[in-house]
């Protein structure tokens, strides 16, 4: 654990931000329990999603980030040095902010702040990284150990959420379907809220455990066992959050990795045959089940849902390029896709288009979307060309959300667009400053001690 009070603060406000949300199916005898939320309406956000009430602490977090920016950050504001890199992506922030501000004043003036509190939250945050940083407040290490903890720790609790969640809603609701059949209907929204955000974030923790397993970090057998039962938890997790999404993050990097690194990564035969083992045992549950498979497979690619299948997703991209080859410069404007899309589709759906590049496209234009795959894209250079970069598991972040962009609103999500801006920011310090600290140098230990 960091040892200055306002660092420990600030690791309390992180794991609150990403484990903050709170979700009961309607029928859970708990749910009682947490009745007495609805009284903090201003700080816990109530909504009905699916079959489940949650509580999203959303306004909590606004409201302890603000008084620790202003107590302990502000002050050192004057003495900030940013890099190009750094200017360039609150450029990106700032604009979008402004923007929403322009085009949504109406809505702002009847008190309508989602999305200027939410680019608020992610410059707060992004600046208090670096401020810390900056002024000795925590060694670059220490912020990237405590920000990988968080990542791990997080997936963990989650995960054991997402059980826990299927297993009452399935004893409750679902008991007379199949194990299997259920999985079409039931969509656990653990302590995130949303489906894909939990099952992102538990791929992006089980990626971090199986590369620094494949690195050979852990020497104990009481590491090993640590290792396993997190590993087993959060591949858990992920099979019964219902979500495609993590898992094709997941496999499109491990199958990235292997071939870049396919030289240097050296598996035991006892992980082969583990890996073996476990990849023949999963074919043989779908083999076993594969009319329920077909199902699914109908239900999430080919059906006209607006949030539950891939084409669903077609559409929303088809809609999003019409609207950027209309307005090519300026777009239609921050967070105005949805409006948009409900207009032209007649009401069918008002998200956003469920691929951020494109939604930066159709709502900032050609200019913004330049900006921000010119800051990506230099990210990604020094990964690719710094050793201790491309060892670095906060590239791995950085890539895992660039990769799941591409079928999500990664922007507009709260937890995701913060661990966004809390990857860049570390990447940007460290890309300053020269440190190295690559994978070797963060080992469970480090989690224990935590």
């Amino acid at each position: 654990m960091p040892k200055s009070i306002d660092i420990k603060i600030l690791f309390v406000i992180l794991l609150l931000l990403f484990n903050g949300a709170i979700g009961f199916i309607k029928t859970d005898p708990l749910l009682s329990i947490f009745d007495f939320l609805e009284n903090f309406s201003p700080l816990f956000e109530f909504r009905e999603i699916g079959n489940y009430n949650v509580y999203f602490n959303n306004y909590l977090i606004m409201c302890l980030l603000i008084p620790y920016f202003m107590v302990f950050s502000l002050k050192n504001l004057v003495s900030i040095k940013l890099s190009y890199l750094q200017i360039f992506f609150l450029m990106f922030l700032i604009y979008r902010l402004l923007n929403d501000l322009i085009v949504n004043y109406q809505d702002v003036l009847r008190g309508e702040l989602g999305t200027v509190l939410l680019y608020t939250m992610y410059i707060l945050l992004f600046l208090i990284v670096i401020l810390a940083i900056n002024n000795n407040l925590i060694k670059l290490t220490e912020m990237y150990s405590m920000f990988v903890n968080i990542i791990v720790i997080t997936s963990i609790v989650n995960s054991i959420f997402i059980v826990y969640q299927f297993y009452i809603e399935f004893t409750l609701t679902y008991s007379s379907f199949s194990f299997f059949e259920s999985f079409r209907y039931i969509r656990p929204v653990s302590l995130m809220g949303v489906v894909t955000v939990n099952s992102m974030f538990i791929g992006l923790g089980l990626l971090i455990l199986l590369y620094k397993l494949f690195d050979n970090e852990f020497k104990t057998r009481k590491q090993k066992v640590y290792v396993f039962i997190g590993c087993t938890i959060m591949l858990l997790g992920q099979f019964l959050s219902g979500s495609r999404g993590g898992i094709l993050a997941v496999l499109i990097i491990i199958i990235v990795t292997l071939i870049l690194k396919y030289k240097s990564i050296k598996i035991k035969n006892s992980m082969l045959i583990f890996l073996l083992i476990t990849s023949s045992i999963m074919l043989l549950l779908l083999l076993m089940n594969l009319s329920y498979l077909v199902q699914y497979i109908e239900t999430v690619f080919i059906s006209d849902s607006a949030t539950g299948s891939n084409n669903s997703r077609f559409e929303k991209w088809g809609i999003a390029i019409s609207l950027f080859a209309l307005h090519p410069f300026i777009g239609i404007g921050t967070n105005k896709f949805g409006e948009y899309q409900y207009a032209i589709t007649n009401g069918w759906s008002n998200s956003n288009p469920h691929n951020v590049y494109l939604q930066l496209l159709a709502e900032n234009g050609l200019f913004v979307f330049v900006l921000f795959i010119m800051i990506m894209a230099f990210l990604l250079f020094k990964i690719v060309t710094r050793k201790d970069l491309n060892n670095s598991f906060v590239s791995l972040a950085l890539f895992y959300w660039l990769t799941s962009a591409t079928y999500m609103g990664t922007l507009d999500n709260f937890i995701l667009g913060s661990l966004f801006c809390i990857t860049v920011s570390i990447l940007s310090e460290q890309i300053k400053g020269g440190h190295n600290f690559g994978t070797n140098n963060l080992s469970i230990s480090r989690l224990e001690k935590s």
